[in-house]
């Protein structure tokens, strides 16, 4: 899944000198070659000019995966920026509870997600063998993983079978009722990831003036994980809500303490472990250390062929 969400941006499949708009017929036909090579049946894409959006949809004969892309226009930052809360419902019909998500990821999910919906339905009455039977599976970083926990709850409300979800890096998406009503009907397929000392998870603010509302991030219970000076490891809320010490371990949260003067003491979160190049490469590295250290060769020459050691 997290190549998936790699592949989800064009830098990273063309090189570094691609750009958003580069996810034209030669980024698609290197994705559709890769994921043919890794079992595919089928490869679409869905867009959005207005907000940037992007999204790779690929299908077995089993199942279906879908990655959502981050932030990547002028268009989508400026969505980002609009935190005014917006109500929504989940359940069939709406019968669930009402739940308030930040307004600018849900405008730029609602302009996307009609073309994500439409090909999720074609691969399960075109691709797949047993419709009834196959998983949707859901990946994205950064906004594309506030966009994957809006899609878990959409996909689920057309009768889709959401197998799991992945996001790395991904921002607070809504309020405790969000919250709440997420990890009651998808925690247990959840898995989250922030590299470092990643900035945007921490965002927006969790209180913010009235009427903006309040942001909670995703209790971290059994799906956060962290790679965090080298190891990856379970992360309690302190890593996520708090500041960080120099010398912060994955075992231990950390609450801000009062400096000199009264003053409470900040870490420096930074943009730069946000990257999904250096969160993956973070995320290779912890994965075939800890496979050595069980004496798994074979783990790190599989990571080694999906991310080279200085993709950036």
């Amino acid at each position: 899944m997290a190549l998936l969400s790699s592949d989800a941006y064009p830098k990273n499949v063309l090189g570094r000198g691609a750009k958003s708009k580069d996810s034209g017929p030669r980024y698609e036909s290197s994705v559709r070659s890769r994921w043919t090579a890794l079992g595919a049946a089928s490869v679409a894409f869905a867009d959005d000019d207005d907000t940037g959006g992007h999204a790779v949809i690929a299908a077995t004969t089993s199942d279906v995966f879908v990655a959502f892309r981050g932030t990547s226009s002028t268009a989508g930052w400026a969505a980002n920026a609009h935190v005014a809360q917006f109500k929504i419902t989940s359940g069939k019909g709406g019968a669930g509870p009402v739940m308030q998500v930040h307004g600018g990821f849900l405008a730029s999910f609602a302009a996307i997600y009609p073309r994500v919906g439409t090909e999720v339905a074609k691969a399960l009455e075109g691709t797949v063998a047993d419709p009834n039977a196959a998983r949707v599976f859901i990946t994205g970083h950064s906004l594309g993983g506030a966009h994957a926990a809006l899609a878990a709850l959409a996909l689920a409300g057309n009768g889709a079978r959401v197998g799991g979800v992945w996001t790395y890096a991904a921002p607070k998406t809504g309020d405790e009722a969000f919250t709440q009503e997420y990890m009651r009907r998808f925690g247990n397929e959840t898995y989250r990831w922030v590299n470092g000392f990643d900035l945007v998870p921490t965002l927006p603010p969790s209180e913010l003036p009235a009427p903006l509302g309040s942001f909670r991030q995703l209790p971290p219970g059994p799906t956060l994980w962290r790679t965090l000076g080298g190891r990856c490891g379970k992360a309690g809320p302190g890593l996520l809500e708090d500041c960080l010490p120099a010398g912060a371990t994955l075992e231990a949260g950390y609450r801000g303490t009062a400096g000199e003067g009264g003053k409470e003491e900040r870490c420096k979160f930074v943009v730069a472990d946000h990257r999904l190049a250096r969160a993956l490469v973070a995320l290779g590295g912890c994965v075939s250390a800890e496979a050595r250290g069980r004496g798994d060769a074979c783990t790190p020459k599989v990571v080694s062929a999906v991310i080279p050691d200085e993709w950036e």
